[in-house]
């Protein structure tokens, strides 16, 4: 017998849900078991404990039980798997903003499963992701992009990298000896020219990702 749903019980429940198959599961059930009347309250909850929780393993934690509630809600209960997605959107930006290497390997994962199975439609999905690129930043952004067969937005999420780190700044340092001006004028045209190329990878950046929001209008 499934003990009634109140607030309370489920914060209790959330605080001690590990990382094992069987407490996700079993807590899934639990929600998809009271979901009929309280299916609001279930996923403001949800997301009220993922923005208070900063702990990557924690994070991953709440994800999972979220992948399974809406996997299980597919043909159960479909309602509330599209309600459930209204969440995930600022959900997916705070786990992508306290992110570490197995926290993007989880979201990899989950979004990867929500495309491959037609979870929610690709412009939702499409969504998702958007979310995430433009939140994770430096190499968890480059892990999040490796291995992304199929998804999206890579193309761009690389292009941000690019301006970060210039491929013609040690060859400029490299010449710098053999340069004829003054040592105080040097420096300059090396700016010039890395500022020339940070100007022209993010307008192209820019650009692709604009071409990228048209399509999800």
């Amino acid at each position: 017998i499934m003990a009634g749903f109140s607030e309370m019980a489920m914060a209790k429940r959330l605080e001690t849900l590990n990382t094992t198959t069987q407490s996700i599961q079993t807590l899934s059930m639990w929600l998809l078991h009271h979901q009929k009347h309280n299916a609001d309250n279930i996923v403001h909850l949800w997301l009220k404990e993922v923005k208070k929780e900063i702990r990557p393993v924690r994070l991953i934690n709440l994800l999972y039980l979220a992948n399974d509630v809406i996997q299980n809600s597919r043909r159960q209960c479909p309602d509330f798997m599209n309600l459930f997605y209204g969440v995930l959107e600022p959900a997916f930006k705070h786990v992508s903003m306290h992110a570490d290497s197995q926290a993007v390997i989880a979201l990899k994962k989950i979004l990867r499963v929500f495309r491959e199975r037609q979870i929610y439609p690709s412009p939702k999905i499409d969504r998702l992701v958007s979310i995430v690129t433009s939140t994770l930043t430096g190499v968890r952004l480059v892990e999040f992009n490796v291995d992304m067969g199929g998804i999206p937005g890579d193309s761009s999420s690389k292009l941000r990298l690019t301006p970060t780190t210039p491929p013609n700044v040690g060859k400029l340092a490299a010449d710098s000896p053999q340069i004829s001006t003054p040592a105080d004028e040097s420096p300059e045209p090396k700016r010039s020219r890395v500022e020339n190329f940070d100007f022209k990878a993010m307008t192209q950046t820019a650009e692709e990702l604009l071409t990228i929001l048209k399509k999800l209008e």
